[in-house]
């Protein structure tokens, strides 16, 4: 998937979202069955709502030595 720099897409694939975050297919699977993050289906594939995917991260813990 290729887009501007300067607009990012507000739907990111399946992969991509594994790229992105370091997740596994496992996890982001696991992520969308416990509704953590958001999806639409485009025809067969599934489309994760980056704004969720984002919201996820901003929502982790912090890291604690």
């Amino acid at each position: 998937m290729h887009y501007d720099q300067d607009d990012p897409p507000q739907l990111i694939t399946i992969r991509e979202f594994c790229t992105r975050y370091a997740v596994g297919r496992s996890k982001a699977y696991e992520l969308l069955n416990a509704r953590k993050v958001e999806a639409k289906k485009f025809g067969s594939s599934t489309l994760i709502v980056r704004e969720s995917a984002d919201q996820w991260v901003a929502n982790l813990p912090p890291y604690a030595p």
